[in-house]
């Protein structure tokens, strides 16, 4: 990539493709470091979603910028493109693109754009962890981790579980969110939580249950646990038999609700209001708000892979979603609202049934409504999701 970065002027836009964690994320990061502080060019994520992002008007260095989630953002890219087409005698400019896969997203980007001879591509999902490399990545996580939990203990390295060879562990999130579970077991009181780990598959998946499924899903019961202590801790009394708190942070999730009202509103989808009126729905909103920082109100739960598990195993789904996106009809912000809700779906169907069998429903209850707005509202991103 930064070969790239200082290469000809004739390619300056690179598409990064991979699965959900392959560690597109983190190499667009750290790609901007190197450019940074080794290159001395500007480089950063661009986002025109943060409230405190500011546009220059006219570059002053070479730059890196990095779009994420690029399917999601099509008009950021294509608004880029032009700008720098429009300052052609700036400093040299690279785009660096991360996507899933390039779709008819990236077929439509490349055809509107003119970017035929303009770009290339790498696909991650073609370069897997090797077999060889999959321990160094675990002890690595293992210390950082380790650190991170006593910075005063001195780094242990612990033996990788046999699993490392398999598939499931090819993609680098999988191998990192193993080191990050073994440790905090490791790290946690003798009896607590030990043998629910290895039930879950980090030393032994579990009959049925692909490896990565097992450890998102005990992943997901650590948040959960962290969920419950931060309800303690503002005198949210939940009721552990029933799904009110998953139903919260899936509709967070679903929505990335831009302020306090707006998350106030959607909270009525939730299927049971008996239990919001029991905990107050103000307490509900400001307790799912301190959950993730962001530049939302409510911020998704990250990363992806990590709510695409949580939402599949989420009660109610679909039902909820559905709620949530009638409930925006008429709003100001009800166009962000099913940008928001599409893209999570849309991310999560394939490799998750449920899910799919929630945007199924959605879309049968409101794919009118969100093409009308899609064309009303001119929003490319809308539009290219429906």
């Amino acid at each position: 990539i930064t070969g790239w970065c200082r290469g000809p002027d004739g390619m300056p836009l690179l598409l990064v493709t991979g699965g959900g964690g392959a560690g597109k994320t983190r190499l667009g990061r750290e790609a901007c470091l190197q450019m940074l502080l080794v290159a001395g060019w500007d480089a950063g994520l661009a986002d025109d979603q943060r409230r405190e992002g500011t546009a220059a008007t006219r570059l002053q260095r070479p730059t890196l910028l990095v779009v994420d989630d690029a399917d999601l953002r099509t008009s950021l890219i294509s608004g880029l493109v032009n700008y720098l087409r429009w300052d052609e005698a700036g400093p040299p400019v690279r785009l660096l693109l991360l996507a899933r896969a390039a779709g008819a997203w990236w077929d439509r980007l490349v055809r509107k754009q003119e970017l035929t001879d303009a770009h290339t591509i790498l696909d991650l999902d073609r370069h897997p962890v090797p077999l060889a490399d999959r321990p160094e990545h675990f002890r690595r996580a293992s210390t950082a981790f380790a650190a991170y939990l006593n910075p005063q203990a001195p780094p242990t390295a612990k033996p990788p579980p046999a699993e490392l060879d398999g598939p499931g562990y090819a993609e680098p999130l999988l191998i990192h969110i193993a080191a990050l579970l073994r440790t905090m077991d490791t790290s946690a009181p003798p009896g607590q939580g030990g043998a629910r780990i290895a039930e879950k598959g980090i030393s032994a998946d579990r009959p049925g249950m692909a490896v990565r499924h097992a450890l998102l899903q005990t992943l997901c019961e650590r948040e959960r646990t962290r969920w419950y202590q931060l309800g303690e801790e503002s005198h949210v009394s939940f009721n552990p038999d029933l799904p009110l708190a998953d139903q919260v942070v899936a509709l967070a999730t679903l929505t990335a609700a831009g302020d306090q009202p707006c998350a106030t509103s959607v909270l009525a989808a939730l299927p049971n209001q008996a239990e919001v009126t029991r905990i107050s729905a103000e307490a509900l909103v400001v307790w799912a708000h301190r959950l993730y920082p962001g530049p939302r109100y409510w911020n998704p739960l990250r990363p992806d892979l990590l709510a695409e598990q949580h939402l599949a195993d989420t009660a109610q789904l679909a039902p909820l979603a559905t709620a949530a996106a009638q409930l925006a009809v008429g709003q100001h912000w009800e166009t962000g609202l099913l940008t928001q809700l599409l893209a999570e779906l849309t991310r999560a169907a394939p490799n998750q049934p449920a899910v799919l069998a929630a945007l199924s429903e959605l879309l049968a209850a409101a794919l009118p409504r969100i093409v009308d707005v899609a064309v009303t509202a001119g929003h490319s991103d809308l539009a290219d999701l429906a």
